[in-house]
């Protein structure tokens, strides 16, 4: 399970793990990114789930997770690389309110 897998370092790791044989559940907020990351994980010969999810919503969170465990009978791995805020900015223009999003995400 790879969340934020739309792109950057989340993508590379969906790939590497597509081309390693894994199963992969993959979400992202941006959904024509995520189901490109998805085309070329199945390019490889993987498996994938891909749901559109934001997940600052528990709703959708809990949604996707059990859409995975349906399709591959459980999840080994989490690798949690989602953000709710909106890159790029500098880690200095973070206020209270960006870094509450961004620990509760």
């Amino acid at each position: 399970m790879i969340t934020g897998a739309s792109g950057g370092l989340s993508k590379f790791i969906s790939i590497c793990f597509a081309e390693e044989g894994a199963m992969l559940a993959l979400c992202d907020i941006n959904e024509e990114c995520l189901n490109e990351t998805a085309k070329m994980c199945e390019s490889k010969g993987a498996a994938v789930v891909a749901t559109t999810c934001d997940v600052s919503s528990l709703d959708q969170v809990q949604s996707f997770i059990s859409s995975a465990g349906e399709k591959f009978g459980g999840i080994d791995i989490l690798i949690n690389l989602a953000i709710a805020i909106k890159p790029p900015h500098s880690i200095l223009e973070h206020d209270l309110e960006t870094l509450d999003v961004s620990y509760r995400t």
